[in-house]
């Protein structure tokens, strides 16, 4: 997998986010989005996390479509720039890489989604997620 990840972040625009220094939320701006990265989990309590162990990488693949990958984060999506004012979420898969080709898996619901709001990545283990999103009004 590893091999994949150096693929993608030589070729594409990418970030990567780690807990240990600082675990506010934090904004990064990518194409016409910005992302807010959380470390704090919110649906573990907050003494059953080692934040300090959360962290991961966000590859923009295109305008809209990320592979955000690691453990412990959540991250939101704002629109950012001309166009439509409302960032949503189209679909999330989660998934893995096979000789640097994505491999979706099970396909993310509201359920998964908080209704369309965040991608999560719960702590603990290591996930890999695809996310492409659509502007509305």
């Amino acid at each position: 997998m590893c091999p994949s990840f150096f693929f993608f972040a030589s070729r594409y625009r990418c970030v990567s986010f780690d807990g240990a220094i600082d675990d506010s939320p934090q904004p990064v701006h990518l194409g016409d989005y910005i992302l807010e990265v959380s470390f704090v989990d919110p649906w573990t309590p907050r003494d059953q996390q080692d934040v300090t162990a959360h962290g991961g990488l966000i590859i923009a693949l295109d305008d809209e479509t990320f592979i955000v990958a690691g453990t412990g984060l959540t991250v939101t999506f704002a629109a950012d720039g001309p166009g439509d004012p409302i960032a949503g979420i189209e679909r999330i898969e989660e998934g893995t890489f096979v000789d640097g080709v994505w491999r979706p898996g099970r396909v993310l619901n509201g359920d998964q989604s908080h209704q369309g709001r965040h991608l999560r990545l719960p702590p603990g283990p290591f996930g890999i997620q695809r996310v492409r999103l659509y502007r509305y009004h």
